[in-house]
């Protein structure tokens, strides 16, 4: 699971750098004041996102910033990370996966 962190954007660019297929996910209205920085994790279509990577990710986000963590979906322990964080999440689908659940099913 790849990350791409974009940093210091408004609204308007974080919509921008957002690809078209999470706009209908994202509330506008509801994300936190920023600057915000969005943490892209690209995967294959029906990959979950791991805490791991969530993590990783987080510790190279500048801090003082509003996080936008977008996805596929993303596990229990991946959303307790960035509830944390205090992220605003947009996935696309939404897993009830564990990290442990999600690696013994797609490693077997």
């Amino acid at each position: 699971m790849n990350s791409k962190i974009i940093a210091a954007l408004d609204k308007d660019a974080l919509r921008r750098q957002l690809p078209q297929i999470y706009w209908p996910r994202l509330n506008l209205a509801a994300v936190p004041p920023g600057p915000y920085t969005l943490i892209l994790f690209v995967g294959a279509k029906d990959e979950v996102v791991l805490s791991r990577p969530v993590q990783k990710a987080l510790a190279s986000a500048p801090e003082d910033t509003q996080i936008v963590a977008a996805g596929n979906g993303f596990t229990v322990e991946a959303r307790e990370v960035l509830a944390a964080a205090r992220a605003f999440v947009v996935a696309l689908g939404d897993f009830h996966w564990t990290d442990a659940s999600y690696v013994r099913v797609h490693t077997s």
